[in-house]
C-alpha cells in the first residue's frame, strides 16, 4: 500500500507543500546536527582512549591499525547514515502520503457528511412521499371498493337486462307466432268473407233478375187486365146466373165486370206491396253487402299494416 501511494501522483495545496518542505528541512538539519555530535563524540572517545593507552595522537604518530579501524568505522557510519537517510526519506514520503490520505479522508468525511445530510433530506422527503403514497393508496382502495360495488351492481343490471332480452326475444317469438296465426285466421276470414260477398252478390243479382221478371209480369198482367176488363167474367162468383135470357145475362155480366175490376185492383195492390217489400229487402241486402265490403277492406288494411310492420318485405298485395 505504501509503494502504491508513493508512486501515485497527489495534488496538494501550496500551504501543505510549504509545511511539508519546512518539516523535511527541519528533519535534515536535525539529522546533520545529530551526525556532527555523534562524530565529535566518537573522535573525543578515540582520543581519550588513545590518551589512556599511552598513544599520542598526532598526524605523524597515528598507527596504521588505528587508521584502518577509523576507516572501517567511518564506512560503518556512512552506511548507517545512508540507512537513516533512507528511513528519513521513507518517513517523509509516508508523511506526505499520510497528509494526502488525511486530506482525502477529510474530503471523504466532508462528502460523507454532505451525503448524509442529502440522504437525511432525501429520507425525510421519501418518508413524506411515502405517507402521501399511502394516503393515495388508501384513497385508491376506497375508490376500488366503490368501483367494485358499482361493477357488481352493473353485473346485476346486465344479468337483469340479459333476462329481459331473453324475455323480449321469447315475447317477440310468441308475438310473431300469434301474428302469423292471426294473419292466417284473418286471411281465412277474409277469403270466407269474400266468398260470402260473392255469393251474396250472386244472390242479389238473381233476386234483381227475379224482381225484374216480376215487374215485367206485373206490368204485362196489368196491361192484360186493363185490356180485357170488359170481356172477363168471373165464373167463381156466386152472383153469376145462367138463365138463358139476355136480360139475366146482361145483369150477370154487369155484376161480373164490377167484381173482376175489384179483384184486379186487389191483385195489383198486393203485387205493389210485394214489389215494395222485395225492393226494401234488396236495398237492405245491398247495404249489408256494402257494410261487409267496408269491414273486409278495413281488415285487409290492418292485416297489410301488421305484415308491413312485422316484415317490411311483405307488400300490401301479399
Amino acid at each position: 500500500r505504501t509503494k502504491q501511494l508513493s508512486w501515485s501522483v497527489r495534488v496538494v495545496s501550496p500551504e501543505a507543500y510549504q509545511q511539508a518542505k519546512s518539516q523535511a528541512l527541519d528533519v535534515q538539519r536535525e539529522r546533520k546536527r545529530f551526525e556532527n555530535q555523534r562524530f565529535a563524540v566518537q573522535r573525543s572517545a578515540g582520543r581519550l582512549a588513545a590518551v589512556l593507552s599511552g598513544v599520542v595522537l598526532h598526524e605523524t604518530s597515528v598507527l596504521p591499525d588505528h587508521a584502518q579501524e577509523e576507516t572501517l568505522h567511518i564506512k560503518v557510519m556512512e552506511s548507517e547514515l545512508r540507512r537513516l537517510k533512507n528511513e528519513v526519506n521513507t518517513l517523509l514520503n509516508d508523511l506526505k502520503q499520510t497528509e494526502t490520505l488525511t486530506e482525502e479522508l477529510t474530503d471523504r468525511c466532508r462528502a460523507a457528511e454532505e451525503t448524509k445530510e442529502h440522504i437525511a433530506g432525501s429520507w425525510a422527503f421519501s418518508a413524506s412521499q411515502l405517507d402521501l403514497a399511502e394516503a393515495e393508496i388508501q384513497d385508491c382502495n376506497v375508490i376500488i371498493e366503490e368501483l367494485s360495488g358499482e361493477i357488481a351492481d352493473r353485473d346485476d343490471e346486465l344479468e337483469q337486462l340479459d333476462k329481459l332480452v331473453v324475455d323480449l326475444e321469447r315475447n317477440n317469438l310468441l308475438a310473431e307466432k300469434n301474428r302469423r296465426e292471426v294473419y292466417s285466421e284473418c286471411s281465412k276470414e277474409l277469403r270466407s268473407a269474400e266468398r260470402d260477398a260473392i255469393r251474396r252478390e250472386k244472390k242479389l243479382r238473381e233476386r234483381q233478375a227475379e224482381l225484374g221478371d216480376i215487374k215485367s209480369a206485373i206490368l204485362q198482367a196489368t196491361r192484360n187486365g186493363m185490356s180485357n176488363s170488359s170481356h172477363v167474367t168471373d165464373i167463381d162468383s156466386p152472383d153469376t146466373e145462367f138463365t138463358g135470357s139476355s136480360g139475366g145475362v146482361k145483369g150477370s155480366n154487369g155484376s161480373g165486370k164490377g167484381n173482376s175490376a175489384q179483384q184486379a185492383q186487389f191483385r195489383e195492390e198486393k203485387l205493389c206491396l210485394l214489389v215494395e217489400k222485395l225492393l226494401a229487402d234488396l236495398e237492405k241486402s245491398h247495404h249489408e253487402v256494402e257494410h261487409k265490403n267496408g269491414v273486409l277492406k278495413v281488415i285487409a288494411e290492418q292485416i297489410a299494416a301488421a305484415s308491413a310492420a312485422a316484415n317490411p318485405t311483405v307488400t300490401e298485395s301479399t
